[in-house]
């Protein structure tokens, strides 16, 4: 969590961010067409809310002591189990559920380390609470054992999370070729190629479905890596800058 009075672009902007992201999912899951599309976006909408609920002290309090770690990281786990099993079944459209896949799996990796840290700091190895628990400024006792582990192990999971949330802002702002207009879907009509069917219904490239989900992608992943750079800490300290 983190505190107006310490944070306030932090705290603004990613309350934007996944606040975008949940009211996109619940148009995206508005739209869904099978099973899969439902209960794909009903995991990011439950993502989204998770990480809305823990920017602030207020929500997520009761988030963590109520429902709890345990079951926070096993529904994430959860979501990883999905999105392999998708991966593994659709080949025209692995690589796009493996990258899911590895953002719940960083979501889960988050909660972990959070959970860590609280227990760190209720053992007295870590001084310091809320924003600083958070954001990892509680200096030098932060970069213990533990600590250390979460931070090495989430180095790749923050790599793809840049590297993805950098991709998506570009799919998102591309020019797209139109595509002939008798291969148009009905509500974006003589725009670009149809996108396969991944998480969400068919819609073409470069039309507002596809730019909107590009953009709710790209919140997701910047959100969730600006959220976790405290967790680097022990191996990343510059990464605090971000913290503002």
């Amino acid at each position: 969590m983190f505190h107006v009075a310490d944070t306030p672009v932090m705290v603004v902007g990613l309350l934007v961010l996944f606040t975008f992201c949940a009211v996109w999912e619940v148009v995206a899951l508005a739209r869904s067409r099978t099973a899969t599309q439902r209960v794909s976006s009903g995991l990011h909408l439950v993502m989204a809310l998770v990480m809305a609920g823990m920017v602030l002290p207020l929500t997520w309090a009761p988030l963590r002591d109520v429902v709890g770690f345990p079951v926070l990281i096993g529904f994430f786990a959860l979501g990883v189990a999905w999105f392999v099993a998708l991966a593994l079944r659709g080949a025209d459209h692995r690589w796009h559920f493996a990258g899911h896949a590895v953002m719940f799996a960083a979501m889960a990796w988050h909660l972990a380390g959070m959970a860590v840290m609280r227990q760190a700091m209720q053992g007295g190895s870590a001084p310091g609470h809320g924003h600083a628990a958070h954001t990892g400024h509680a200096g030098g006792a932060m970069a213990s054992q533990p600590l250390g582990v979460v931070a090495w192990v989430g180095v790749p999971f923050m790599a793809y999370l840049a590297v993805g949330a950098l991709v998506a802002l570009v799919r998102a702002l591309a020019p797209v070729r139109r595509a002939p207009h008798s291969a148009a879907v009905a509500d974006e009509p003589g725009v670009g190629a149809l996108v396969p069917v991944g998480c969400t219904a068919p819609h073409r490239a470069g039309g507002l479905t596809q730019r909107m989900s590009e953009l709710a992608a790209a919140a997701m992943l910047g959100g969730m890596f600006w959220m976790s750079v405290g967790l680097l800490a022990p191996v990343a300290p510059w990464l605090g800058v971000l913290s503002f």
